[in-house]
């Protein structure tokens, strides 16, 4: 194995215990160093080791809570997912005698709740907020009882995601800001406080250190709070916006929500409309028509009489009546509710949509003149409205940049790329491959692919997900960067900036790994002349798990006496090499329980060792009530059988119990791999699985080496990772 591969693992167990111990000398201790320095998982993993070492050299003796285990095990086998400690422990006076304390509890029950000792995190680490349930702009006073990992910190920092009432489902784009530090009283809790704005509604929390380099984020859950009302229920708004946050986290919770929302304010149109969303992805159309339909038509149908005739309801009650309607397949009713929108609010987000499209686009999109002239009188009456969220505006500038771009007027096109900024800062690559089509434009064009790039380099920290670490966040923006560079590299070579555009095509050949864009890169290379250059991008295309071994020929046409057949094997056993090392650098090493166990269709329950039988393997979490996890299914069908010709296992966990209904909805959708069915939870504990679809690649000896990856990435990092243990055992004497 090379040098390089070595230093891009994790150390072991041992190793690492032995490091923190100084009881490692020489050569390996220079290596784990060196990996140590840039492996924020094994720093604190060391931290957390050594901690627990000063715990147990204070001998501090503490009884657990009387009755913990019958506790533990009736909770366990009601299927409830439990966090320790289940009582608060006595009060220690030390952060030693604390995780001392977190040893002996962890210990009684560590078989019940297959915990490692010597995993971060073992320890359950809690912010708390006071007030609970605030009310609208109070100060909040926060208490956070550190994770080990950050005992030696003396200051904190907590971070937000912060929504109010005006936004959406989702939360790509979406700013964080840190609102507080959290100062070290004793012991390890620390301690800060922030005043929630007016406008908030609801937000979540994580808490990391100074630099950002360690991130507790609970689990991935982040921490709650809803504003709430004197009565002490969460407002309406508040249901609303934790619905849109766990959009992109949670579909399940989301879900939740939305019945909650429904059931707190009976006459809230919004949660009935979300319920009507929610529901169909939930139960299945069929299910839906069957059961859910009628139900639902019910229930609108009395909201419907008791909000018919008033007049004090606003543009957003107005909207959800009427796609509530829709819903309920009312056409009578989606029509009154429409038409009492569009006459009392014009201005509102969804009438300009529905302005937009049936009285716009529908009767004259075959006449340009005609649509830019009404869209222009459309953007002169909103053009100073304070919030232009939501679908009507977004409809209007892109309709508007689209129309104007196709004229190929330049003014025009440059005055509603503008507005389109200013409805939607965070596209304005979208907006330059349009201006770079107009040659007087592109100027323009480099000037915000330019900006663009040095904005995402910069990896401000407004937009790092409050799930990540730094360093964490650099490797995501890899992706952005590198189809940027190339987006910059086609507009300079278009612009006939040749120097400047091949340097920022071999920028995004070597800043990341897409074969779409080492394909894309390749053909220019090619109309350039470099042939050489194109020869080595194409064999990166080769390298790739995805490419077909045919490629080799398509390669060999597009060269043509460029392509060199001695030397093809050779760069191409290079580009893979380049590849596994790049893949095997985001690995992790989590080990995972003894037994987890699952159930087969049959009824049997086998163990995940047992199901993978030393193999790598690919592990689907997933969930028959989830509308992405449902979205996915014809995905991770194909993937799977591509894995299992390959030698790599998969197992399909679902977290609902057998039945021969869920085996036919994922027949349907592409799935007929067997599913293995979490129905004690030890899948989801063991695995840390909270939103689904979740995706963890586990190797041979049952250790999870990828997590919350992804579907695109899942075949090129089990095939880096088969390679890895082949190369491993290949160097054994």
């Amino acid at each position: 194995m090379s040098r390089t591969n070595r230093t891009s693992r994790h150390p072991s167990e041992r190793t690492l215990h032995r490091f923190a111990d100084a009881d490692l000398s020489g050569s390996p201790a220079e290596r784990v160093a060196s990996h140590v320095s840039v492996c924020p998982h094994c720093r604190a993993r060391i931290r957390f080791i050594r901690v627990l070492g000063r715990a147990a050299s204070d001998g501090v003796e503490i009884e657990p809570p009387a009755g913990i285990l019958e506790r533990a095990l009736a909770r366990r086998a009601a299927g409830e997912r439990i966090r320790l400690p289940l009582n608060d422990p006595p009060r220690l006076r030390s952060a030693s005698a604390l995780a001392r304390a977190a040893i002996l509890i962890i210990a009684i029950v560590g078989g019940i709740f297959a915990v490692g000792v010597r995993e971060l995190g073992a320890f359950r680490s809690d912010l708390s907020f006071q007030p609970s349930r605030p009310e609208r702009g109070e100060r909040i006073a926060l208490t956070y009882r550190a994770d080990p990992g950050m005992a030696e910190q003396q200051e904190l920092r907590v971070r937000a995601r912060l929504r109010s009432k005006h936004d959406e489902n989702y939360n790509v784009g979406m700013k964080t800001t840190v609102v507080a530090t959290l100062v070290r009283t004793d012991d390890l809790l620390f301690r800060g406080s922030f005043t929630l704005p007016d406008s908030i509604v609801y937000a979540v929390f994580a808490v990391e250190t100074l630099d950002g380099r360690i991130v507790d984020n609970n689990g991935r859950r982040l921490w709650e709070l809803s504003v709430h009302q004197a009565d002490g229920r969460p407002i309406a708004e508040a249901l609303e916006q934790r619905s849109s946050d766990m959009m992109g986290r949670n579909w399940e919770l989301a879900f939740e929500s939305a019945k909650e929302l429904a059931r707190q304010y009976p006459s809230d149109p919004h949660g009935l409309s979300a319920v009507s969303f929610f529901e169909p992805l939930a139960l299945g159309t069929t299910a839906w028509s069957d059961s859910g339909l009628p139900r639902f038509q019910e229930r609108f149908a009395q909201l419907n009489r008791e909000l018919r005739d008033r007049q004090d309801l606003d543009g957003d009650a107005l909207q959800w009546m009427m796609l509530a309607a829709r819903g309920a397949k009312d056409s009578i009713a989606s029509e009154h509710w429409r038409t009492a929108l569009l006459r009392r609010f014009p201005h509102h987000t969804q009438s300009l949509q529905l302005h937009i499209v049936y009285d716009i686009l529908v009767p004259h999109y075959k006449d340009t003149t005609r649509v830019l002239h009404e869209l222009d009188s459309v953007w002169t009456v909103v053009e100073h409205e304070p919030d232009k969220g939501g679908p009507g505006y977004r409809h209007l500038v892109r309709q508007g940049l689209n129309f104007a771009a196709g004229t190929r007027d330049a003014d025009l096109t440059i005055r509603w790329a503008e507005r389109f900024l200013a409805v939607f800062p965070s596209l304005s690559t979208e907006v330059a491959a349009r201006l770079a089509a107009i040659p007087t434009l592109r100027q323009r064009a480099i000037q915000i692919l330019e900006a663009e790039l040095d904005r995402v380099e910069a990896a401000p920290d407004e937009d790092r997900p409050l799930e990540m670490t730094v360093e964490e966040n650099q490797r995501r923006l890899e992706i952005p960067i590198q189809r940027l560079s190339n987006q910059f590299g086609r507009v300079l070579l278009d612009d006939g900036q040749t120097e400047r555009a091949a340097e920022s095509l071999q920028r995004a050949v070597n800043i990341g790994w897409n074969t779409k864009v080492f394909r894309s890169v390749a053909e220019v290379q090619l109309e350039l002349g470099q042939a050489s250059a194109a020869f080595r991008t194409l064999a990166r295309v080769a390298a790739d798990p995805t490419t077909t071994a045919s490629f080799a020929d398509t390669a060999r046409e597009r060269l043509g006496q460029a392509f060199d057949p001695s030397s093809w094997e050779e760069h191409v056993r290079t580009a893979r090499e380049t590849m596994h090392r790049r893949t095997l650098r985001d690995a992790t090493m989590r080990s995972l329980p003894e037994r987890i166990r699952l159930v087969t269709r049959d009824g049997t329950t086998r163990t995940f060792r047992e199901i993978t039988n030393s193999r790598v393997t690919l592990v689907v979490i997933w969930n028959r009530y989830c509308g992405e996890a449902i979205q996915a299914l014809p995905d991770i069908g194909r993937l799977a059988q591509v894995l299992e010709e390959r030698g790599i296992a998969v197992v399909i966990v679902a977290e609902q119990p057998p039945s021969d209904d869920l085996y036919e909805f994922v027949r349907e959708r592409g799935v007929t791999q067997p599913l293995y069915h979490d129905t004690r939870h030890e899948a989801t504990r063991a695995f840390n699985s909270w939103g689904t679809p979740e995706y963890f690649i586990t190797d041979e000896l049952g250790r999870i080496r990828f997590e919350y990856t992804d579907l695109f990435s899942a075949l090129r990092q089990a095939e880096a990772l088969t390679e890895e243990i082949a190369t491993t055992e290949g160097s054994q004497p």
